[in-house]
């Protein structure tokens, strides 16, 4: 049987919004046993998001850079993302002129319709045959009426016209219909509110949401959804007595919607360890020597985000610094690992003049730098290491005992490494090595066993987790912040 599609739009309702019911409904057609994917068409004419600095990012297990949307979708659903799920406007008209280049069309006049309708189409359907899915949702993204958005309500029409998908709609406040597109499912977006997000999947559920959509598009022997688990999981979470507190250090960490990934998979740990984890966001810019004691005072964890170039590097350094020396849990993850390795190179080797070469290309002691293979290669994105690699663990590290395994793996994104020529005098004064990749022997975990909890990594342990599923390094860290 083909999959079926189902289009969750919305005029003038937050993107979040729509990405939040995408993927409750996700779960909640998963919960009747019927095998479902999700896939955001973006209306920002970026060919993919890799350039893009200026808001949060989410990183699939493909290598591909996407909006942080597919974050929710992935904790919300417990199945890993993919790259071919967040489709934007820009790719599509680049797919479009580079088939015209190739004379795909014979010739013809290349318009909107139905040229790039027609690819949208292919993007949408190769997703649902592909995976074998019952049911593929699709979030129509975008905040307001974006222009851009057209194209993607026009191929929603087309879709329309051959009986193959519902449309749901959530209308905000006054709102009216938009594009001449008649919905199946109508959501009030006031209905929807909820003390937290993880309550929408059991808010859609007490409207008969899914229900609604399997009567709409004739699906009648679906079992009933069991949602035990998740309920669990929001009763849970609801009745955490228990707090502690943890510090967020990075760039623009004090907005809203920074660092998400972190604070979900933070949330999620504290659950499943019975704690209420209480954010403390700490912009790295601002930190220094001089008010550092004042930002971090009183926390009882502190994780050194990641972040893009060297933008607040010596603020994490500064971070990293205050928690050796006053003994608090920390957890530094990508560019907050590089910060981890340079102050102890630093302070406790005794390289002055350490540092990273992304942020001072001529420094003396380039501890963290570019490996020699890496610098041929051109362009932004060229030398990175994007996506799920593995990372061989040291039996009897701090790694080890978090994962309970030797072999794990994860998300990267970053181009810059540990310097090997110096992984020796680290490891003599402490910072040990002790998770390397086994292709490339390049350097993924360090620890200072000497410290209460002192571990940094390359990889994003954030974007490896879901609401049953914490990831194993978040949830260790979370412990030990409990850990008097």
């Amino acid at each position: 049987m083909d999959a079926k599609y189902i289009f969750v739009k919305g005029n003038s309702v937050p993107t979040l919004k729509k990405g939040l019911v995408a993927a409750s409904l996700a779960q909640l057609l998963l919960s009747r046993g019927l095998k479902t994917t999700l896939l955001r068409l973006d209306p920002c004419l970026n060919s993919d998001f890799e350039t893009i600095h200026s808001e949060e990012l989410f990183v699939t297990c493909d290598g591909y850079v996407t909006d942080s949307v597919l974050g929710c979708y992935e904790r919300f659903t417990d199945k890993k993302v993919r790259g071919n799920q967040c489709v934007t406007a820009g790719r599509i008209f680049q797919n479009v002129l580079s088939k015209e280049r190739r004379g795909e069309y014979a010739g013809e006049r290349v318009q909107i319709v139905p040229h790039a309708t027609d690819e949208v189409r292919q993007c949408v359907k190769v997703l649902g045959s592909k995976d074998e899915c019952d049911f593929v949702v699709v979030e129509i993204g975008g905040d307001t009426d974006n222009v851009a958005k057209t194209l993607f309500l026009e191929t929603v029409k087309q879709f329309r016209e051959d009986d193959e998908c519902v449309i749901i709609s959530i209308v905000a406040d006054e709102a009216c219909e938009d594009y001449d597109l008649p919905c199946d499912v109508h959501i009030e977006s006031g209905a929807i509110e909820c003390a937290t997000i993880y309550e929408m999947p059991l808010r859609l559920r007490e409207l008969q949401v899914d229900a609604q959509v399997l009567n709409a598009i004739g699906w009648h022997n679906a079992k009933e959804s069991d949602m035990t688990e998740w309920e669990s999981f929001v009763k849970r979470l609801q009745g955490l007595e228990c707090e502690v507190s943890v510090a967020i250090v990075g760039e623009c960490a004090e907005k809203e919607l920074a660092c998400r990934s972190i604070k979900e998979s933070l949330l999620i740990a504290g659950v499943h360890n019975g704690v209420a984890v209480e954010l403390k966001l700490v912009n790295a810019e601002n930190l220094n020597d001089g008010n550092v004691e004042r930002a971090l005072n009183g926390v009882g964890g502190v994780v050194i985000a990641s972040g893009s170039g060297s933008q607040g590097l010596e603020g994490r350094v500064t971070a990293v610094k205050w928690c050796r020396e006053n003994d608090v849990p920390m957890l530094a993850m990508g560019l907050g690992m590089h910060a981890m390795v340079i102050e102890y190179a630093r302070n406790i080797v005794g390289l002055r003049e350490a540092n990273s070469t992304e942020a001072d290309a001529r420094t003396v002691h380039n501890v963290i730098d570019l490996m020699t293979e890496q610098k041929t290669h051109s362009g932004l994105c060229g030398a990175m290491r994007l996506g799920e690699f593995e990372c061989s663990l040291n039996e009897g590290s701090q790694m080890a005992e978090a994962y309970e395994t030797l072999v794990v793996n994860e998300r990267h994104n970053h181009r810059f490494e540990l310097n090997s020529r110096y992984r020796k005098q680290l490891e003599d004064a402490g910072l040990n090595s002790v998770g390397v990749n086994p292709e490339t022997n390049l350097v993924d975990a360090v620890e200072v066993p000497s410290h209460r909890l002192m571990i940094g990594v390359q990889f994003q342990p954030e974007y490896g987790c879901s609401v049953m599923r914490p990831n194993r390094l978040m949830a260790y860290f979370v412990k030990n912040v409990i850990r008097k």
